[in-house]
């Protein structure tokens, strides 16, 4: 083999590369998409606690009601 057949192995720096590009219009997005996601996760997770502890605490959910709903769901849910 001569000096010309021989392949030269280099590496690739994809991640330098990338951090030098400038965030466009579709990162903000992205961003604000996830932002905006995850306050709403957490809104939902609050005000479903909040609910739930009202209607335990009222009567209106228990134990008993909570089983027979969640009968009612399995079925109606077709499992």
């Amino acid at each position: 083999m001569t000096s010309s057949d021989t392949m030269t192995i280099s590496t690739v720096q994809s991640g330098l590369r990338l951090d030098r590009l400038p965030i466009s219009a579709f990162h903000k997005r992205i961003f604000w998409l996830i932002g905006a996601g995850m306050f709403f996760d957490g809104y939902d997770l609050y005000i479903g606690t909040s609910v739930l502890g009202s209607t335990v605490s009222t009567g209106f959910s228990g134990t008993g009601r909570g089983r027979r709903m969640g009968t009612v769901l399995t079925v109606l849910a077709g499992k």
